[in-house]
C-alpha cells in the first residue's frame, strides 16, 4: 500500500526526447555560423553603483534598478559603438580591466529627476540631470531611455574623449541577408544560449559595419528575450537585458525613416520585459504619427501578450510560424502570475511541446507546481543544461573565445566540470577576449542557472519533502562559492524563520565587501538582501525595505509586491497597475477578490475583458461563495472546471455540494476529479480531505478507504490522516506501521507520541525520534537534555530524569520547574518537590510571559505555601483558560494547575484537567505527561479526540462569517420585499 513517489517518468522521458529533437535543429542552425568578430584594441570598465533610498521633504530618493541601469547601460553603449571599445561591466560579473574603470554615481528622485556623475579615480569627469513624470498616457521609461541617449550621451562622449579615447567613423554599412538569416535563427530559438549567440553576432556586425537598422533592431530584441529569460536568475542580470534592450530599441528613433521600426521595437522590449502599457503606449503613439509601413509579423505575438490572449498566442505556438517559441513562452506568460496555478502549468507543459529546451519556462513551473512535478522541475534542469552546453559548444568550435576555453576542460557542460569551465570563462576575457558580450557574461549565465537550479532543488528538499538539505547544498560549494550570494547558500536548508534571516544576513556582513547591489528578489530565500545599501549599514529592517523598494514595476516583481501588501494598499497598487498591465488577468482577480462590494455588478465586464480567464472565474465563485451566494457560486465554478478541469474547482464545487447536503454529489464530483490528471498531489490532497470529513463525521471506517488511497503519494499529511484513521478504528499496529514510515521518512516524531499515548514499545520509537532532535538541536542544547529527562520519565527512572533537568538548568522558567517537581515526586522526594514548586512565585518572569503564566505562577505558589489550594484564584484561573484563544496555553497551564493539586491531595480535582490535557490531539510534553499521570492514577487514557474540521466546510473568521451572515441576511429580506410587491 505504501510506496514513495518517484519522477513522473512519462513526462521527464517524453521531455528528453524532445529536447534531444530540438538540439539537432539547434545544431544544424548552429553548424552555418561562423565567428568574426573583430578584436579592439582598448576596453573600458564601468563599476557598481549605490542609489540613495530616502525621502526629504516631498522628495523620495528611490532606488530603481531599472532606472540605473538605463543610465549605466547608456554609458557603455556610448563606449562600445561610437568609440569601438570593449566594455565590461561589473552589474554583468565581468572582470573589470586594471586601468580603464570609470565609477558613475545614480540618483533617482522618483516622478522628478533622474542625474549621474561620472568619475574616474575620484576625478569627476562629467554630471548632468533628466527631468522625468510618470503620467498616465505615456510610458516614462521611454522617455528616460530617451533622455540618455539624446541629454547622457554627449556628455558619456565628452568624459571618454576627455579620458584619451577617440570617436570612431564607421559609415554604416547594411548587413547581408546571409548574415541576417544566422541570427534570425538564432533570436527564433528562445533559450538564453542562443540569444546570447544572437546578440554576439550581432555586436559583431556593428563593430565592423556600423549601427544600421536591421542589426541595430535584432540587438534590441536578442536582449529583450535575454531579460525575459533570466527572469528568475538570483542577480539582477535581466535589467541590464532589459536596459540594454530599450536604449537599443530608441536608438531607432534616431534613423532616418524608421520611426515605425523604432515604436515597434520598443513595444516588443516593453511586452517582452512584462510593462504591456508602456509597449501599449508606443503603439497608440505610431497610430497618432500615421507612418505608413509594413509591420512585421512578430508584432501579432506583442499585440496577443498585450491583450494576455491565450488563444491567439496557442494558435501562433501551433503553427508553421518561425515565431512558435516566442508564441509558446508568451503562451505560458499570460497564465504564469494570473494567481491559477493549474493553468499555469497546464500551459507550461503545451509550450514545452513547442521549446522542449526551455530552461525558463521549467522555472516557471517549479514555482508553480507540487511535489509530484517539483521532482522532475528541479532535478531535470541540470540534465537539460549539460545537454544545451554540449550541444551549442559542439558547433562554436569556429569561435576561438569560447572554443579555447572549453578545450581546456574535459566536459565543460557536465555538472562537475562547469565550475572549471566558468572561472576560465572569467579568467579569459579579461586580457584575451573583447568579443560583446564577454566570455564572462557566458560563465555568468551558466553559474547563475546552476546557483538558481541548487536553490530550487535544495527549497524542495527541505519544505517539500521535509527532510535535510545541508548534505546536498554541501556537494554543490564549488558551483557558488564564487557567487555575490555565496556567504548565504549554506543555510539554504534551514527554514526561513526570522532568526535565521538574521543569521544570514549577518554571515553576509561578516564576510566584509560582499557587493549585493544587483541581487534579485524573486526568490523567497534572497527577499531580505538588500540590492542598494552597502552591507555594513542599517538595520535588517532597513534593508529589507531597500530590496523592497528597489524591485522594479515589471509584472513578477509586481505581482509579488501586491501579494505580500495590506489590502488597502494592495488594492491601490492594482489600480496603479493600469498604468503597467491593464489587462492582467491577475490584476481582475484582485481587484474583484479586495473590492467586491464595488465591483460585484461589474462581473461580467471584467470575465469579458479578460477573456473569461479561468483565474478571474474562479475569484468570482469564490466571491459569490464567501457573501453568501452557493448558488451563483456552483454555476461559475461549473464553468470554471470546463476551463480547467482542476483541484480548485472540483474540491471547492464537492465543497458546495456538501454544505447543501447532497454527500453523494460531493464524493461524485471527487471521483470526476480523480479520473483527470494529477498535477502534483491533488489526487491525494482531495482524498485527503474525504477521509478527514468522513472522520470528522466519526466514520473511521468509510474514511480508511480515501484515506489508503491518499496515503499512496506517501507524503507526510497523507500518512498521519491514515495512522490518525487506524487508531480511530483501533488497528494500533497498522497505526504504529503507519507512524513508523512517516517518522522515518520526514522530519516528525509521531511515532513517539502515539507510543507513550498507547503504551507500545517506546525504544525504537526514541532511538527514531533522537536522529531527528540531534538535527534540531546540539547535543549540549539544555532543551535536548530536558526531553531525555521526560523520557526517563516515562520508563520508569524518574531520578535519573530529576538530574538531567537540574543539569540543563533550566529552573528558570516555570515549565521546566514544574517538570523537575514533577521528577522529584515520581522519585519518592515530596520535600524536593514541594520546595521546587514553592520556588516559582520567586522566578523572574519571562519576557513574552502572558497573564494565563502569571496566574499559574502565583496559584502555584499559594497553594505549596498553604497546601491548599485558593479556590478563588483557582476559578479565575480556569476561567482564564476555557476564554483564552490559544489552545496549547491551555492544555501546558491546565496541566501545571492537575500536577499541584494531584500533589496536594486534590486526586479527583487534578483527575478533571489531567483527562482534559490528554484529549487533546496537540504534540506537546505536557499532553503525554498527562496520559502518563492518569495511567499512574489507574485510570485509561481518554482517546484522542482529533479535532480538525472538515476540509469541505468553509474555514472563515468570525468577522468573515459575520459579514456573509449579513449579507445573506439582506439577500433575503430583499427577495422576500421583492416577492410581497
Amino acid at each position: 500500500m505504501l510506496k514513495a513517489s518517484g519522477f513522473d517518468n512519462a513526462i521527464e522521458a517524453n521531455m528528453l526526447k524532445q529536447m534531444k529533437l530540438s538540439l539537432l535543429t539547434t545544431i544544424s542552425v548552429l553548424a552555418a555560423l561562423t565567428s568574426g568578430p573583430t578584436l579592439r584594441a582598448e576596453s573600458v570598465g564601468l563599476t557598481m553603483c549605490e542609489m540613495p533610498s530616502r525621502t526629504e521633504g516631498e522628495d523620495w530618493y528611490l532606488p530603481s534598478v531599472f532606472y540605473r541601469e538605463l543610465v549605466r547601460q547608456g554609458f557603455l553603449k556610448v563606449a562600445r559603438d561610437d568609440f569601438g571599445l570593449a566594455t565590461r561591466d561589473a552589474a554583468l560579473r565581468e572582470p573589470l580591466p586594471a586601468g580603464d574603470t570609470f565609477d558613475m554615481d545614480i540618483v533617482n528622485i522618483q516622478k522628478k529627476l533622474l542625474s549621474f556623475s561620472l568619475k574616474q579615480n575620484d576625478k569627476l569627469l562629467q554630471e548632468a540631470e533628466a527631468e522625468y513624470r510618470i503620467l498616465h498616457d505615456r510610458s516614462a521609461a521611454a522617455s528616460i531611455a530617451a533622455s540618455v541617449l539624446n541629454e547622457f550621451g554627449p556628455k558619456y562622449a565628452q568624459a571618454l574623449e576627455d579620458t584619451g579615447h577617440k570617436k570612431r567613423t564607421v559609415e554604416p554599412k547594411e548587413p547581408t541577408a546571409e548574415a541576417l538569416a544566422k541570427i534570425d535563427a538564432l533570436l527564433n530559438h528562445i533559450e538564453i544560449f542562443a540569444q546570447y549567440r544572437a546578440v554576439r553576432l550581432c555586436h559583431a556586425e556593428l563593430a565592423v559595419n556600423g549601427q544600421t537598422s536591421a542589426i541595430v533592431s535584432r540587438l534590441a530584441r536578442g536582449y529583450a528575450n535575454m531579460s525575459q529569460l533570466c527572469t528568475f536568475y538570483l542577480t539582477e542580470m535581466r535589467m541590464c537585458y532589459a536596459a540594454r534592450a530599450l536604449l537599443y530599441a530608441t536608438e531607432l528613433h534616431k534613423m532616418p525613416k524608421e520611426k515605425a521600426t523604432a515604436y515597434w521595437n520598443q513595444a516588443y522590449v516593453f511586452t517582452l520585459i512584462g510593462l504591456t502599457k508602456d509597449s501599449m503606449w508606443q503603439l497608440e503613439m505610431l497610430e497618432k504619427e500615421n507612418v505608413g509601413a509594413k509591420r512585421p509579423d512578430w508584432m501579432q505575438l506583442v499585440d496577443a501578450m498585450n491583450a494576455y490572449d491565450f488563444k491567439t498566442l496557442h494558435d501562433l505556438a501551433d503553427s508553421e510560424s518561425d515565431h512558435r517559441q516566442l508564441a509558446a513562452l508568451l503562451m505560458f506568460r499570460t497564465a504564469e502570475f494570473s494567481g491559477a496555478g493549474t493553468l499555469a502549468i497546464e500551459t507550461a507543459k503545451n509550450a514545452m511541446q513547442y521549446m522542449p529546451t526551455s530552461l525558463r519556462i521549467l522555472h516557471g513551473m517549479d514555482r508553480l507546481a507540487g511535489v509530484g512535478y517539483r521532482h522532475s522541475t528541479t532535478a531535470y534542469p541540470d540534465q537539460l543544461l549539460h545537454h544545451l552546453l554540449s550541444g551549442h559548444l559542439e558547433q562554436l568550435k569556429d569561435d576561438p573565445a569560447i572554443s579555447d576555453v572549453a578545450s581546456k576542460v574535459d566536459n565543460p557542460g557536465a555538472l562537475d566540470d562547469r565550475p572549471k569551465f566558468v572561472a576560465l570563462l572569467r579568467d579569459h576575457s579579461v586580457d584575451k577576449d573583447e568579443t560583446e558580450p564577454s566570455t564572462a557574461v557566458f560563465g555568468t549565465i551558466i553559474e547563475e542557472l546552476d546557483v538558481l537550479h541548487l536553490a530550487q532543488r535544495a527549497e524542495f528538499f527541505r519544505r517539500s519533502l521535509g527532510v535535510p538539505a545541508e548534505e546536498f547544498v554541501q556537494s554543490r560549494k564549488e558551483h557558488y562559492k564564487n557567487h555575490p550570494l555565496a556567504a548565504c547558500f549554506d543555510f539554504l536548508a534551514i527554514s526561513p524563520t526570522p532568526a535565521n534571516r538574521d543569521k544570514m544576513m549577518n554571515a553576509l556582513k561578516d564576510t566584509g565587501n560582499v557587493d549585493v547591489n544587483f541581487v534579485g528578489t524573486r526568490k523567497y530565500i534572497f527577499q531580505v538582501i538588500p540590492k542598494q545599501l552597502p552591507m555594513k549599514s542599517g538595520t535588517v529592517a532597513d534593508l529589507s525595505n531597500a530590496a523592497y523598494t528597489s524591485s522594479p514595476a515589471f509584472e513578477p516583481d509586481y505581482c509579488i509586491k501586491i501579494r505580500s501588501a495590506s489590502p488597502e494598499y494592495a488594492l491601490q497598487m492594482l489600480h496603479w497597475m493600469s498604468d503597467i498591465n491593464p489587462n492582467s488577468p491577475f490584476r481582475a482577480a484582485e481587484i474583484l477578490r479586495l473590492d467586491w462590494e464595488k465591483e460585484k455588478d461589474n462581473v461580467e465586464k471584467w470575465l469579458q475583458r479578460t477573456k473569461r480567464h479561468p483565474s478571474v472565474i474562479a475569484t468570482v465563485a469564490g466571491r459569490y461563495d464567501y457573501y453568501g451566494d452557493p448558488a451563483s457560486s456552483e454555476k461559475y465554478w461549473r464553468e470554471y472546471i470546463t476551463a480547467v478541469p482542476s483541484h480548485t474547482g472540483y474540491s471547492n464545487l464537492a465543497r458546495l455540494q456538501y454544505l447543501r447536503g447532497d454527500k453523494q454529489a460531493a464524493l461524485d464530483t471527487v471521483r470526476q476529479f480523480l479520473q483527470q490528471e494529477d498535477h502534483g498531489l491533488y489526487h491525494a490532497s482531495i482524498s485527503n480531505a474525504v477521509a478527514q470529513t468522513l472522520m470528522a463525521e466519526g466514520d473511521p471506517g468509510a474514511a480508511l478507504e480515501w484515506a489508503k488511497e491518499s496515503a499512496n503519494s506517501y507524503s507526510g499529511w497523507s500518512l498521519d490522516t491514515l495512522a490518525q484513521c487506524y487508531v480511530n478504528l483501533e488497528m494500533f499496529d497498522e497505526a504504529h506501521e503507519t507512524y513508523q514510515a512517516l517518522d522515518e521518512r520526514y522530519t516528525s516524531q509521531k511515532l513517539y507520541f502515539f507510543a507513550v499515548r498507547h503504551e507500545r514499545d517506546l525504544q525504537d520509537a526514541w532511538e527514531l525520534r533522537k536522529v531527528h532532535l540531534l538535527r534540531q538541536f546540539d547535543k549540549k542544547d539544555p532543551t535536548l537534555r530536558v526531553l531525555a529527562a521526560l523520557h526517563q520519565i516515562y520508563t520508569g527512572n524518574p531520578a535519573r530524569a530529576a538530574k538531567l533537568i537540574e543539569g540543563a538548568m533550566l529552573e528558570e522558567t516555570y515549565i521546566d520547574a514544574i517538570y523537575l517537581a514533577l521528577a522529584m515526586d515520581e522519585a519518592g522526594d515530596t520535600e524536593k518537590r514541594d520546595e521546587t514548586i514553592q520556588r516559582i512565585a520567586d522566578l523572574k518572569p519571562q519576557k513574552d510571559e502572558g497573564d494565563l503564566v502569571a496566574e499559574i505562577r502565583e496559584l502555584l505558589a499559594s497553594t505549596s505555601k498553604n497546601s491548599r489550594v485558593d479556590k478563588t484564584r483557582l476559578a479565575k484561573l480556569m476561567k482564564g483558560i476555557d476564554e483564552s484563544e490559544y489552545e496549547a496555553d491551555k492544555i501546558v497551564v491546565g496541566f501545571c494547575v492537575a500536577f499541584v493539586l494531584e500533589s496536594i491531595g486534590e486526586t479527583e480535582l487534578a483527575r478533571k484537567y489531567y483527562v482534559r490535557s490528554a484529549e487533546s490531539e496537540y504534540e506537546l510534553n505536557t499532553v503525554l505527561l498527562s496520559c502518563h499521570r492518569l495511567r499512574r492514577m489507574g485510570d485509561d487514557v481518554p482517546r484522542i479526540k482529533f479535532s480538525y474540521p472538515s476540509r469541505f466546510k468553509p474555514i472563515v473568521t468570525a468577522q468573515e462569517k459575520a459579514a456573509a451572515e449579513q449579507k445573506a441576511k439582506e439577500n433575503a429580506n430583499e427577495n422576500e420585499e421583492t416577492e410581497s410587491e
